[in-house]
């Protein structure tokens, strides 16, 4: 085989390939076959969806959203109103 190992087939994705797959990554998936995007957005992942590090986001976002209580310990936050305060920033 040119190009590839014997025995290995090799795949190629194309742009709107990887993202759908990113996508279905990203996202729960139902036996419909619609991707379903989370409401509420956990700490330890929200400072990635501003793109900055958890010291930054701790100090300069934070202060801006509602702590939604999940169990004795975890916090999300509602990822709309992530959204709302992503735009004025």
């Amino acid at each position: 085989m040119p190009g590839g190992r014997a025995g290995h087939a090799t795949q190629t994705l194309d742009w709107a390939d990887a993202s759908d797959a990113a996508i279905d990554r990203s996202a729960s998936s139902v036996g419909t076959g619609i991707a379903i995007e989370p409401r509420f957005v956990r700490l330890r992942d929200a400072p990635r969806y501003f793109g900055m590090d958890t010291n930054r986001f701790n100090r300069e976002i934070r202060p801006q959203l509602t702590e939604i209580r999940i169990g004795s310990q975890g916090y999300a936050f509602d990822r709309i109103e992530m959204s709302a305060v992503a735009e004025d920033y």
